[in-house]
């Protein structure tokens, strides 16, 4: 069995004005390109939805629409807006 990852770190540019319970979309753009193949796959098949969950807080799902085995093994967030950091036990 052949599993494509997507490991070409992926980033996730996100600027959000987003009201409560509505999701908003987001793609990934490869960060590095050990593989065009592999980078392209998951440009095209992932993505991620966010929602506001209240409180100050969002959630984030994961989506892999495409028919090829992927992953997603990094995910880097980008915190120049001064978002503050939480850690979430559980």
């Amino acid at each position: 069995m052949c599993m494509k990852s997507f490991g070409a770190t992926a980033a996730v540019a996100v600027t959000m004005a987003v009201s409560a319970a509505q999701a908003a979309s987001y793609s990934f753009v490869g960060v590095t390109n050990n593989s065009e193949a592999n980078t392209t796959t998951g440009q095209n098949q992932l993505s991620v939805d966010v929602i506001d969950s209240g409180s100050g807080t969002v959630s984030f799902t994961f989506n892999n629409a495409g028919l090829l085995a992927s992953s997603i093994t990094d995910v880097h967030w980008d915190d120049q807006a001064g978002f503050q950091r939480r850690r979430r036990n559980g």
